[in-house]
């Protein structure tokens, strides 16, 4: 039967967009369902400052008039100002079990980005590295940790066959807090502080949030300028995404270190709320938030989004003494493990994880088709 891919155009099927991915995960245990309602915000240009900086287009593919798939066109200004290349995105890639349907998703893509004179088809990216990133092709025995993502093992078949490559292979790390930290990180720990007694450390001070989180933002940005897929953190799209998380933060789970009251470095984890997201089947009310309400202090996992430090502070060790003192405070609240936001492979910080004590959980990949 004929395959067809049509833009989304209109209410009805941007919710058939957004709804679609309950076709592909509905007997898989350890898929996540997103809040349809956050999903709404996320995807529409008058709420979500990223298409500010974007232009976007959503795909939907139908076998007869059954939808079968789904897939988003986006090029991001800043990306090939940055980079200085001409590479677009694919993205909310889902689609049945089938090559016909995915290469028709890939296809579209692709001729949509050429048309508009991009050379490189790069993803999957749910917008940008500042959103959930990368195919998951290993680690497929749990649920993801929040703000990463799943896709079923058949995925990858479907990449491939298309003619994608592999870009790039990010690693999601964890590490098991039944103990404290080993000995040769606690060593270094008392080490820095022998050496700096004046440096304090911190918990986030949530009347001073949006303040605090501007300092977050720009030693992120700061860190990141040489790396893999670097795209600043733009004011208004930084400012959504800390309103959106406020409601769901821990202050037990971010930590700043000072030197004479002057922020140094810092450490960022969130709760794990998947673990709630699992029980609300996407949708908020009329119940949901009362199982968010029941279940908030149960979450046990929590993920590190981010660890900085100022550059005139990275060689003296500061960030191992971050480190150390949130892995406590995430024992102290009564969490059992946190998982770091993505590394990339050829990273050199991912030696120093792992001597910190973390473990690869799951490999996300990121992949480029070369446009004709």
């Amino acid at each position: 039967m004929k395959i067809t891919v049509k833009p989304v155009q209109t209410k009805k099927e941007m919710m058939t967009f957004i709804t679609f991915p309950w076709t592909i995960y509905k007997k898989d245990p350890n898929w996540v369902p997103p809040l349809i309602s956050d999903r709404k915000s996320f995807l529409n240009p008058e709420k979500n400052p990223f298409f500010n900086h974007a232009i976007v287009q959503l795909f939907i593919a139908y076998r007869e008039k059954k939808p079968v798939g789904t897939i988003s066109a986006h090029i991001i200004y800043d990306h090939n100002k940055i980079h200085n290349d001409s590479t677009g995105f694919f993205g909310f890639f889902e689609a049945i079990d089938d090559q016909l349907v995915a290469h028709a998703l890939f296809e579209t893509a692709s001729s949509w980005l050429k048309c508009r004179g991009m050379t490189i088809m790069r993803g999957p990216m749910n917008f940008s590295i500042h959103d959930t990133c990368g195919l998951l092709v290993d680690g497929f025995d749990s649920s993801p940790c929040i703000m990463m993502t799943y896709n079923p093992r058949y995925y990858e078949n479907l990449i491939d066959s298309f003619g994608f490559v592999k870009e790039a292979d990010l690693y999601a790390l964890v590490m098991d807090l039944k103990e404290k930290p080993g000995e040769h990180v606690r060593q270094i720990a008392r080490d820095v502080r022998a050496d700096h007694p004046n440096i304090r450390i911190r918990k986030i001070n949530m009347d001073n949030y949006y303040e605090e989180a501007t300092f977050i933002k720009e030693q992120y940005d700061g860190a990141m300028v040489k790396n893999w897929g670097y795209l600043p953190f733009s004011d208004d799209v930084f400012m959504y995404t800390a309103k959106a998380m406020k409601p769901f933060i821990d202050p037990d789970l971010i930590v700043f270190a000072e030197i004479d009251n002057k922020i140094i470095g810092y450490s960022m984890s969130i709760p794990d709320y998947n673990f709630i997201l699992k029980k609300l089947n996407g949708r908020l009310f009329p119940f949901g938030i009362f199982k968010l309400l029941f279940f908030r202090k149960k979450i046990s996992y929590g993920r590190m989004v981010a660890l900085g430090v100022l550059p005139e502070f990275r060689d003296k060790r500061a960030a191992v003494l971050i480190y150390e003192d949130a892995w406590m405070n995430h024992i102290h609240a009564g969490y059992k493990r946190f998982e770091g936001g993505w590394t990339h492979e050829k990273n050199p910080f991912l030696s120093t994880t792992t001597w910190l004590g973390a473990k690869i959980h799951k490999t996300y990949r990121v992949y480029d088709y070369h446009i004709n």
